[in-house]
């Protein structure tokens, strides 16, 4: 479909564009560049230490949800790429610093290919060509275009917060500017001293900012919920899940639940509902036809959550939910680039709508349509390993996407409950030395 010396744009230096760019360089392609808008790589990440004003992006600055003491959730045997091994003796969690380290150390044989400071402003298609005019985040602000015949999107999933639709927040918002927050600016526990506290949500970083912020905040912690956790979480008597919000009342600074009890005089209501897919610099591909974000729920009109069906030459890597992220983006760059490069042939476009069509009956138009929990991350990993594998052999050494053994589901399986256990660990230590986990 390309030649070799067609250039290709990679959107996002986080662990998606990485793995994206050297999926691309190993089939061949040797004008291969990475636009990133932040001061260095590693994505989500990336960690700003500095609580920006939401809503607010000041000087060209592009927080990411990373927060100073986040653990991991997934075993690193699971992260970690076949090429690129963790360092003997890393946890079986890492922390955040040490994921950011694991990806610079990656990073290092890209960086000729990569510009930092580098935010896409519009991508759209002229001809046989993606233009994408982009601005740099930095004095002097100098302003490019240039053209690129595929561009690969790797911007990650974190960087539009959801905000829930629900009666009286605005008003909250606008009558006390710094009573809510998304939990993409949230850094640490310490700035909720004394605070009565409602975390909206129980997912990850429900989770663990519900558990820091009891060892500050005022007891309990109400975390509203609409069901059990999916995720590693236990038993707190600090916090009280309680069910979610109906409305919010300014005047009485109160959460008004569904079940009818009302949480009175709250200091912050802090939102870790999520984040919404959002592509401002596709806005002309947005009001087409073939728009591919409505709602931000999902992205629309893909084949396999990566191939733009009406343009394959625009790909996503690392759209995924509740999966392994760092070997399933790059089983899907490894595809994608032997789509690209002509070994692979996508089917019909019939054949790809239905594809989709399939998906929205099993899940829904919802944020689902992107969830892929075990096993079907694993089933999809194997699936496009298979596809790999049907390409048109070339005299070089091969990279395929990881394979999904039985002892690497016996891994998955295991996941949650080694995730549970190493909680379990951390609260006994901390039991016994005193100290703030």
């Amino acid at each position: 479909m390309l030649a070799a010396t067609d250039p290709i744009l990679i959107v996002g230096a986080g662990a998606s564009g990485l793995v994206s760019a050297k999926a691309f360089l190993s089939e061949g392609f040797t004008d291969v560049t990475i636009f990133e808008r932040r001061e260095d790589v590693g994505g989500v990440w990336l960690f700003d230490d500095d609580r920006p004003a939401e809503g607010g992006r000041g000087a060209q600055r592009f927080p990411s949800p990373m927060y100073d003491r986040l653990v991991g959730n997934i075993w690193y045997r699971l992260l970690e790429l076949e090429s690129h091994k963790f360092p003997a003796g890393a946890p079986e969690f890492p922390t955040r610093q040490m994921m950011q380290d694991y990806l610079l150390e990656y990073a290092e044989d890209l960086r000729p290919s990569i510009r930092l400071c580098t935010n896409v402003k519009t991508v759209y298609k002229d001809g046989q060509d993606w233009v994408v005019n982009s601005t740099e985040t930095v004095p002097p602000f100098k302003c490019s275009e240039q053209r690129f015949r595929a561009v690969i999107l790797s911007c990650g999933i974190y960087d539009t917060p959801d905000q829930p639709d629900i009666p009286g927040l605005q008003e909250m918002k606008e009558r006390y500017p710094d009573m809510v927050f998304h939990s993409k600016f949230y850094r640490n526990p310490q700035v909720f001293e004394g605070q009565k506290l409602l975390i909206m949500g129980n997912g990850p970083s429900g989770i663990d900012i519900a558990a820091q912020t009891a060892d500050f905040a005022r007891l309990p912690i109400i975390r509203t919920i609409h069901g059990p956790p999916e995720h590693a979480c236990l038993p707190d008597k600090r916090i009280e899940d309680l069910p979610a919000v109906a409305h919010f009342d300014a005047d009485s600074r109160s959460a008004h639940l569904i079940d009818g009890q009302v949480v009175p005089d709250l200091d912050r209501i802090i939102i870790s509902t999520g984040y919404r897919h959002s592509y401002p610099f596709l806005q002309r591909l947005n009001e087409s036809e073939n728009a591919l974000v409505t709602d931000g729920a999902r992205v629309h009109n893909l084949y396999r959550h990566i191939f733009y069906r009406p343009d394959p030459t625009l790909c996503f890597i690392g759209l995924l939910i509740a999966a392994i992220p760092f070997p399933i983006s790059e089983a899907q760059a490894l595809t994608a680039a032997r789509v690209l490069s002509g070994r692979l042939s996508l089917p019909s476009d019939a054949e790809m709508r239905r594809d989709e069509e399939e998906r929205l009956e099993a899940v829904g138009n919802t944020y689902k349509f992107h969830k892929m929990r075990y096993p079907l991350d694993a089933d999809y990993g194997d699936k496009l390993r298979d596809w790999c594998l049907e390409a048109k052999p070339r005299k070089e050494v091969e990279k395929l996407p990881v394979a999904w053994t039985e002892e690497r589901r016996a891994w998955r399986r295991m996941n949650l409950e080694m995730k549970m256990e190493s909680l379990r660990q951390a609260r006994d230590q901390n039991a016994i030395t005193g100290s703030i986990p």
